[in-house]
């Protein structure tokens, strides 16, 4: 059995950090790292310190239901140190403008839309986990968690996953009614699966 840990929308690495703390996620750990945003992968790629405790692989992808490409759009942020506006802001989304509750603000916040690879997530656990192992998911990928969560259901491997924490965010999005909605559908069925489904945010 090996444990695993696979990190949707790593981004400067605050999730693996305070998730490792409660886990006990370490060196012996398998840990995978998507980020959709290649500014901030490449920084990731240069901060091995930051990463240094964990074996960890990066990938410059989005998770999503599919294998080939998407369209991402990437959000400013201002950096805390220097006051600049930088590339590497959260907020980086695969959905469109218009599904967000307020688009003319989230607009105004786009800096760079650019085309990535994507990937068949519960294809990947499928073939690159085996039924042994332990599985832990973070998904932080700003309003696409409802596609991919019910994706993995439908999927093989749901009985694979012990653990996932993620950030909902349908506080963010208009339809806001039938994303709350999809989530109780969700937690239900995790929950008769006996997998542990946590709002890390």
């Amino acid at each position: 059995m090996t444990k695993i840990f696979l990190d949707g929308g790593t981004h400067l690495g605050g999730g693996l950090k305070a998730i490792s703390k409660k886990e006990g996620i370490d060196k012996s750990w398998k840990v995978y790292s998507w980020e959709a945003n290649p500014h901030t992968y490449n920084k990731n790629l240069k901060n091995k310190k930051r990463y240094e405790r964990f074996d960890i692989k990066f990938y410059n992808q989005a998770l999503s239901t599919y294998n080939g490409y998407l369209d991402v759009m990437i959000q400013q942020q201002r950096s805390k140190h220097t006051g600049e506006m930088a590339n590497t802001g959260q907020g980086t989304t695969i959905l469109s403008i218009d599904d967000f509750k307020n688009p003319e603000a989230k607009a105004d916040q786009i800096i760079e839309k650019i085309k990535i690879s994507c990937i068949d997530f519960a294809q990947w656990i499928e073939r690159n986990t085996s039924p042994e192992d332990e599985i832990i998911i973070k998904l932080d990928i700003e309003g696409a968690e409802y596609d991919l969560l019910e994706h993995l259901i439908k999927s093989h491997v749901l009985h694979r996953i012990k653990k996932i924490y993620i950030e909902w965010h349908s506080y963010a999005m208009k339809n806001k009614e039938s994303l709350d909605k999809r989530q109780f559908e969700i937690e239900s069925i995790c929950k008769k699966n006996n997998i542990e489904v946590i709002s890390w945010i």
